[in-house]
């Protein structure tokens, strides 16, 4: 549930791009971008479930 705003920011963008607002598509994927290191470092500072 936490990729799901960069899912959704990366689609905003590609049809903000598809209609031609270029300004509006790069913002969206800079938080697009944003949203997954984001996601990517809750993930990595996260303890392992694991027993190895």
């Amino acid at each position: 549930m936490i990729i799901m705003p960069s899912i959704l920011f990366t689609v905003f963008g590609v049809w903000m791009a598809m209609r031609g607002s270029r300004t509006i598509a790069i913002v969206s994927w800079g938080l697009a971008i944003l949203a997954m290191l984001g996601a990517m470092s809750y993930h990595m500072d996260d303890t392992l479930n694991i027993s190895l």
